[in-house]
């Protein structure tokens, strides 16, 4: 399963463009630091000192993901019905895509789509 989905999100869409290339492109362009470890307030369940920056992480880099180790981070879902973020350990981490995503009450994808990152899918590229 963990390949399948590797191969999916590497695979060159029809304007050329992979999903992962779309993801390292806004992460790029709205990059955030997300300040100190543990110390700030979760822009999601906003519970207060438990949200900050994401050490080093293997394939990502400084200051790209976000962790919030807020016992109630779980319980906030996104516009996919799911927690935001990806669950961790000790409480769920993210990108700023993930957070962007569920302030403006869109999936990832729908993001990336709506903002341009991401070409829209229409009856002519789906029979492609």
């Amino acid at each position: 399963m963990a390949n399948r989905l590797k191969t999916l999100l590497a695979r060159p869409l029809r304007d050329g463009r992979s999903i992962r290339d779309a993801v390292e492109r806004y992460r790029q362009v709205h990059a955030d630091g997300f300040g100190p470890p543990g110390r700030g307030t979760c822009p999601v369940c906003k519970h207060r000192g438990c949200f900050g920056r994401m050490g080093l992480v293997a394939g990502s880099a400084r200051g790209q993901l976000w962790y919030c180790f807020s016992a109630s981070h779980g319980a906030v879902q996104g516009a996919d019905g799911k927690p935001v973020g990806r669950q961790g350990s000790k409480g769920y981490f993210g990108d700023v895509l993930d957070l962007h995503a569920f302030q403006a009450g869109r999936t990832r994808i729908q993001h990336l789509r709506d903002t341009g990152y991401l070409a829209r899918m229409t009856s002519r590229n789906k029979s492609a």
